[in-house]
């Protein structure tokens, strides 16, 4: 478990990662007809999974934030 700040209590508390499926609301009709055909291929046990990190004290959603690299150039 990892210890993070928590924006709702304010201070550093234990944190449980879940992992949950990805949605897949927008998905076009082509893209539906292809992950099924992709799912008899692979198998029907391969699901796309995401984590998420929930605050164990008030069971609030962390939201990761972005890591500035201080040397990092870009191309």
């Amino acid at each position: 478990m990892p210890n993070l700040y928590c924006e709702c209590c304010q201070k550093v508390t234990a944190h449980k990662v879940v992992m949950t499926r990805c949605d897949s609301a927008d998905a076009s009709v082509i893209k539906n007809i292809s992950c099924f055909f992709a799912t008899l291929f692979q198998g029907a046990h391969y699901v796309k999974m995401e984590k998420q990190i929930y605050c164990r004290k008030c069971n609030a959603l962390h939201k990761p934030e972005p890591i500035k690299l201080p040397e990092a150039k870009a191309a």
